[in-house]
């Protein structure tokens, strides 16, 4: 009996445990906090980023990419120091920076402007394991007066040619390498709508090369209002062999989600939807966990079409009523073994 008894707590123990990842994602910094980028103009013809980069993180020299936004401005190509090589599971033989860098787009030709706006992509992961998302950040640059040369410096060979003059490779819009992961906002693009006062549709559209996991997600109304949600109807979706999960199942192209509503309030009314979700690029990096918020307008919803608090509580009840039934059973059970065992062997003769 005592064994018995030693192996059902054991058992509850058990059915109480839960999964736990190998990396807690609040240990990871933001990634502004991660790579505190600033950007400055030692002259009017350079624009510099000085990088500081926290302990336990790095940062990829070939992620790196700048241009200038502003109509009419050109510049050089990107200036970069040498980085410490690496082998890396995503990039294969890269080179990587940590602690800090500074990194400059020089030849900037932007006529008598005082302002420049410059856009900067980057890429860098934790030392825990986990990489960043594509990052693109602008910059508004204030530009120092330049001296003014004198006629014969401009007349001489080698003298820079005037704004739209400039020959050569147009580098305001720069050649961004075609496999660099775009940012999470592109990469997965997340919508959703009420198609009744009691389902709604979800629609997620990966971009080309880009592939969405089917059990990697979770959703959850910030303000329920009386509202549950169902479980989410997955179409078919391809068999993928993940180096990560192992044998799951993605989706490569854009797919519709129905998602099934209970309502105990038919007042019409927005609500918020929270959806988590991951991906991958195909080959490539595989995003941190996503999160979208998506504002949703409820129809009024009819009398037929709401669940009653009385039939929710009598559910709630009906559960409760049979796990008491439950233990009721065991207990029972348990207490006719022992008195068995304790009555003497008596046996007709």
């Amino acid at each position: 009996m005592l064994r018995c008894l030693r192996t059902f707590a054991a058992l509850l123990a058990l059915a109480s445990t839960t999964p736990a990842f190998a990396v807690d994602e609040s240990d990871l910094l933001p990634v502004d906090e991660a790579f505190v980028i600033e950007a400055s103009a030692p002259s009017a013809d350079r624009v510099e980023f000085q990088i500081k980069i926290a302990e336990g993180y790095y940062l990829y020299r070939h992620r790196f990419a700048a241009k200038a936004l502003d109509a009419g401005v050109s510049t050089g190509a990107v200036e970069l120091p040498p980085g410490t090589p690496k082998h890396d599971e995503f990039f294969g033989d890269v080179e990587t920076y940590r602690n800090g860098m500074t990194l400059a787009l020089p030849e900037v030709q932007a006529g008598d402007a005082r302002q420049l706006k410059v856009e900067l992509r980057y890429q860098g992961c934790a030392d825990l394991g986990i990489c960043y998302p594509p990052q693109k950040r602008v910059f508004d640059v204030a530009l120092p007066i330049p001296s003014t040369p004198s006629p014969l410096a401009a007349s001489l060979p080698g003298a820079a040619a005037p704004p739209g003059l400039n020959f050569g490779t147009d580098s305001t819009t720069p050649v961004f390498d075609e496999g660099m992961p775009l940012p999470e906002e592109e990469a997965f693009k997340f919508e959703a709508i009420a198609v009744s006062p009691v389902e709604l549709l979800l629609r997620f559209t990966p971009a080309p090369g880009y592939y969405l996991y089917q059990d990697r997600n979770q959703f959850r109304l910030l303000d329920a209002k009386g509202a549950t949600l169902a479980a989410p109807q997955w179409p078919k979706g391809k068999a993928h062999t993940d180096e990560h999960f192992g044998d799951v199942i993605v989706y490569f192209d854009q797919i519709e989600v129905p998602l099934g509503l209970r309502r105990t309030d038919g007042k019409a009314g927005p609500v918020t939807l929270e959806a988590t979700f991951q991906g991958c690029q195909n080959n490539g990096i595989c995003y941190p966990p996503m999160t979208r918020q998506v504002e949703i307008s409820l129809p009024t919803a009819s009398a037929d079409q709401l669940v009653s608090l009385a039939d929710t509580s009598a559910t709630k009840k009906a559960g409760a009523d049979a796990s008491a039934s439950f233990v009721l059973i065991l207990l029972a059970a348990l207490g006719g073994g022992l008195i068995l065992n304790l009555m003497p062997c008596v046996l007709p003769v």
